[in-house]
C-alpha cells in the first residue's frame, strides 16, 4: 500500500487549509506494518512532522511504534486560545508567550496498561511571563532548553538544561 496527502473540504478556510495531512507511507496488510516518511499533520500554522514505523494492533498483540517527531516554530500566545479550556485554565491572570520547537521520539507499545516512551527536546526562546497581581515587572527574553521523558507507566521527568532571561 502507498498513501499521500488529504485535506478534507470541510477543513478548509478562506486562507487555505485549516487542517492538512500529508501521509506518504508504505504498508503491508499481512503484517499490519506501516512506515511513514516525511509525513505531517498541520492545524493552522502548527505542524508536526513524523517519520518512522508502526505495527498496528491485532487480537494477539498490541500496537507498537517507533516514530521520530518534530515541529515547526510555534508561537505560544497564538496557540493557547485554540486549545480546549481544560488545558489552559492554569494560566488565568498570566501574560505568557514564547517561540517553541519540539523534537523527539516515541517508541514502544500502546496497550491498556502501557504507553510508549516519549522523549522530547524542547527549545524555547523570546519568552515572556507576567503575573501582574504577583510580580511587579514582566520577565522578558526568556530562553530555555528542556528535555522531557514520559515513561511507559505514566512516570515523567524533565531536565532543564538552561534558562536565561535578558532585560
Amino acid at each position: 500500500l502507498n498513501g499521500t496527502c488529504y485535506t478534507p473540504e470541510a477543513m478548509r478556510n478562506a486562507k487555505g487549509d485549516l487542517l492538512s495531512l500529508m501521509v506518504p507511507f508504505r504498508g503491508s496488510l499481512d503484517s499490519l506494518q506501516v512506515s511513514l516518511s516525511k509525513a505531517y499533520l498541520q492545524l493552522l500554522d502548527y505542524r508536526i512532522n513524523l517519520d518512522g514505523s508502526a505495527q498496528l494492533a491485532r487480537q494477539d498483540r498490541p500496537l507498537t511504534m517507533d516514530v521520530d517527531f518534530s515541529t515547526n516554530t510555534w508561537q505560544v500566545a497564538d496557540l493557547l486560545p485554540i486549545l480546549p479550556a481544560q488545558f489552559t485554565k492554569w494560566k488565568k491572570g498570566m501574560d505568557l508567550d514564547a517561540r517553541l520547537q519540539l523534537q523527539g521520539r516515541c517508541s514502544g507499545t500502546v496497550s491498556d496498561s502501557t504507553l510508549p516512551l516519549v522523549h522530547a527536546d524542547v527549545r524555547l526562546d523570546k519568552g515572556l511571563f507576567a503575573l501582574p497581581k504577583t510580580l511587579p515587572n514582566k520577565v522578558k527574553n526568556i530562553s530555555a532548553d528542556l528535555t522531557a521523558d514520559l515513561a511507559r507507566r505514566h512516570n515523567a521527568h524533565a531536565i532543564v538544561k538552561g534558562v536565561r532571561s535578558v532585560k
